[in-house]
């Protein structure tokens, strides 16, 4: 088989073609993301660019610090599992699915295992005309939702998880 190197949008791990081959260890993400191109016109300053390989590449190890409190994080209101918004507040005595940043993915995940994926695929407003039209709120497949006070929150991509083993 041969390899590959790719330059990608990092958010590509959640399209439907791509997200089965990072599950399968298919394709995995590089070392570092690329923030900046040298081109004949000077350079060129980018976001959210990373590497796809299907090299092996050593990730550095996820340690899990944070302790569950469920007032911390929200459930979604319409997917059973928790957001948690940053990889380091990945609480390591929660035994449910969690909703985590894309970013998990620059780890070793030997101790997580990646069930799915999710994300905002509306406009915030649009989606508050809607809710107000008195429909329900599992509009989409990967739309994930949760309320914070009066407010409905729509977190970017997720990466859905769980822990492997729970003791």
């Amino acid at each position: 088989m041969d390899g590959f190197i790719i330059i990608g949008n990092t958010n590509a791990v959640t399209y439907k073609e791509v997200f089965p081959l990072i599950k399968a260890n298919k394709v995995r993400l590089g070392y570092n993301t690329v923030k900046t191109f040298n081109t004949k016109d000077g350079t060129k300053d980018f976001g959210n660019v990373g590497w796809f390989s299907n090299f092996p590449v050593k990730k550095k190890t996820l340690t899990l610090t944070s302790t569950y409190d469920p007032d911390k994080y929200p459930v979604y209101d319409n997917y059973p599992a928790i957001n948690v918004d940053r990889v380091k507040d990945i609480p390591y005595d929660y035994e449910g699915v969690m909703g985590v940043p894309v970013t998990i993915l620059n780890y070793d995940l030997k101790d997580i295992e990646l069930v799915g994926f999710g994300g905002n695929t509306l406009d915030k407003k649009v989606f508050e005309e809607y809710l107000n039209q008195g429909h329900k709120t599992h509009y989409g497949k990967s739309l994930l939702i949760y309320k914070n006070g009066d407010k409905w929150v729509m977190p970017f991509n997720r990466i859905m998880v769980r822990r492997k083993n729970y003791d």
